[in-house]
């Protein structure tokens, strides 16, 4: 019954240590030229040590036009991808990306967005300042 107890102690004291720690991932640009995509966090991107790799998605829009977005990204092997938008779902996706969200976005042959997807993980890391 004692080894029961303490391996049911160290178990617990091992899940608590886990729990307050949290999951944590980081997640660096990554393209994928043949399926056109990009994924990666602008947290891991921002603390990055290189100066290849980034991560944008903005918003624009010229007097009388619809607003349209632009995603862009290069990984550290100097892949490069972007796409373009104004279609308003994949807008709206992006005006409300925050500065320390993940981000995947597709485009297909003629660069424009197919897919645009963010979120705010608490896994990921924040942005350095």
């Amino acid at each position: 019954m004692k080894v029961f107890m303490a391996i049911a102690g160290v178990v617990l004291m091992v899940a608590t240590n886990a729990a307050l720690a949290g999951l944590k991932y980081d997640v660096p640009v990554r393209v994928d030229t043949v399926s056109r995509s990009v994924s990666g966090s602008m947290g891991s991107t921002r603390a990055s040590s290189d100066n290849t790799q980034f991560l944008s998605c903005y918003v624009d829009a010229f007097r009388g036009s619809n607003l349209y977005v632009i995603c862009s990204a290069r990984d550290v092997a100097g892949s490069y991808g972007s796409c373009y938008s104004d279609d308003e779902t994949i807008v709206r996706t992006v005006q409300a990306m925050k500065s320390d969200s993940y981000l995947y976005f597709n485009w297909n042959e003629g660069g424009d967005c197919t897919r645009v997807y963010s979120a705010l993980r608490s896994a990921d890391m924040p942005k350095a300042p």
